[in-house]
């Protein structure tokens, strides 16, 4: 199916909604990072958020499926395949976690009720880690006109430290 081809104003504000996704993600791992939430509700409701942001971001960079509607990674170049060849390859802990989050958090499956205890921990700085290196290909591939605000700021300020 051949997606529409979307202007750079609409692209720029889409992408002012991926920089929260990427925001949030990485100030999250930063946080849980940090031991702000012993084991509690906070913990919890943390970690959910985190995994939901990953997987967000995980579908815009790997869409397999994606709706008209879904913003997606591709829609920023000027052919699909152009990301589809220079992205990193979805790496392995980047593939858990997107499975993880599905059968663990998206949706009630059985597979939640097997999880064994020990595996309840989620690696979310390296998750983090994982997501940043993909997002730096991808702004070394997306043109500048079809970003928001959002993300020429925070590319200016990069550039005059």
């Amino acid at each position: 199916m051949t997606r529409k081809r979307r202007e750079a104003k609409e692209l720029q504000e889409a992408s002012n909604h991926l920089h929260y996704e990427i925001w949030m993600l990485h100030s999250i791992a930063r946080a849980m990072a940090s031991g702000i939430a012993e084991e509690s509700w906070l913990k919890n409701a943390l970690l959910e958020s985190f995994v939901i942001h990953a997987r967000v971001l995980i579908d815009f960079f790997y869409a397999l499926n994606p709706q008209k509607d879904d913003v997606i990674a591709e829609d920023f170049l000027s052919s699909p395949d152009v990301w589809r060849n220079e992205r990193p390859k979805l790496s392995e802990r980047l593939s858990e976690a997107k499975e993880r989050a599905n059968k663990h958090l998206a949706h009630l499956t059985y597979q939640r009720v097997d999880v064994a205890l020990n595996n309840r921990e989620w690696p979310f700085v390296e998750i983090s880690k994982d997501m940043r290196s993909v997002m730096k290909r991808f702004l070394e591939k997306v043109s500048a006109d079809n970003l928001g605000t959002q993300f020429t700021q925070m590319l200016c300020s990069k550039k005059e430290t």
